[in-house]
């Protein structure tokens, strides 16, 4: 028989709650309890470990500083490691942190680094009696409240990349680029973090775990497509914004291309009148129109019809 957690010896902190469902469901799944431990505090592994028997590497692997989203499924219970965003106090959604889940039939051990919205919305559920009816189904809602939050964010970053869109059909390029990058960023860092969550619902799913039955199996297949739903609207936004990109690009080749032949369009207009005017300008004798009144005026008008030319044959020319 499992120690009550309640009565080991526990350092101050590091267990920060701890749940006996009250959900009224019918069966002997409904009976669980939830011990939910800070995954930084000192000795928490000791306790995992030794307090409540959870096996070795399951016990390293809930406190590591590290952690990628996976599975591991046992006759005892199952781990399940998967990323989550944090936004408990108005914290940066892109600061994503790890929640890690141990159960078993009658028992769900937890350890996170920072609450997320999912894990005190549970929390909130079973203590007012609405919470999941089986250990199973607290992976399943724990889960489903973590997409719950991507999924308005995912609207609102298409929502974002339809004005950018429109910004560069403008060709208002300046106001796109700070905010395109930071779509970009967050783009990466939801799918580096969501893509591999896909396999844990293959791997639970498709095991013959007594933990998971036929119905958590089909609940475990909608998340997987809901998760698929989020990746394919990640990879659409991203090569959406890979076109803004590109088209930025393109559109200030144009500019710089336009300008240089601006700058090349005056200097060929007026090349023959400053060679002209530097010729003139030769202090020696023989100069024409020097001693004429109507010398400067004549040399304007010179340059004048120079100048003239040049502008025609470079229309002719379709420089401009």
């Amino acid at each position: 028989m499992k120690p009550d957690p309640a009565q080991l010896p526990c350092p101050p902190g590091a267990l920060v709650h701890h749940i006996v469902n009250r959900t009224p469901a019918v069966g002997e799944r409904a009976n669980f309890e939830w011990l939910h431990y800070c995954a930084r505090h000192e000795g928490i592994e000791d306790i995992l470990n030794d307090q409540l028997g959870l096996p070795m590497f399951i016990s390293q692997a809930m406190v590591a500083d590290e952690t990628r989203s996976r599975a591991i499924v046992r006759p005892e219970g199952i781990m399940v490691l998967f990323k989550a965003m944090h936004q408990h106090d108005g914290a940066d959604p892109e600061m994503m942190v790890s929640l890690r889940l141990w159960i078993e039939p009658h028992r769900v051990v937890s350890a996170r680094e920072r609450d997320i919205d999912a894990l005190l919305t549970i929390r909130d559920e079973m203590e007012a009696g609405t919470g999941p009816a089986s250990t199973a189904d607290f992976l399943i809602e724990m889960i489903g409240h973590v997409y719950d939050e991507f999924e308005p964010l995912i609207d609102a970053m298409e929502v974002e990349i339809d004005a950018l869109e429109l910004l560069v059909e403008r060709e208002e390029t300046e106001a796109v680029c700070g905010r395109l990058a930071a779509l970009e960023r967050r783009t990466a860092i939801f799918n580096r973090h969501l893509a591999p969550q896909a396999a844990i619902f293959r791997l639970v799913a498709s095991n013959s775990c007594p933990l998971v039955s036929d119905d958590d199996r089909d609940h475990l297949n909608e998340l997987d497509s809901r998760l698929h739903g989020i990746l394919e609207a990640l990879r659409d936004i991203r090569e959406r914004a890979l076109i803004i990109d590109q088209r930025i690009q393109r559109i200030e080749e144009f500019r710089q291309t336009r300008a240089n032949l601006v700058f090349a369009v005056a200097a060929t207009l007026f090349l023959p009148a400053t060679f002209l005017t530097g010729l003139f300008g030769v202090n020696v004798g023989g100069i024409p129109w020097m001693n004429e009144p109507t010398g400067f005026a004549i040399i304007g008008l010179i340059c004048l019809a120079l100048i003239g030319a040049s502008y025609l044959m470079i229309r002719r020319g379709r420089w401009l």
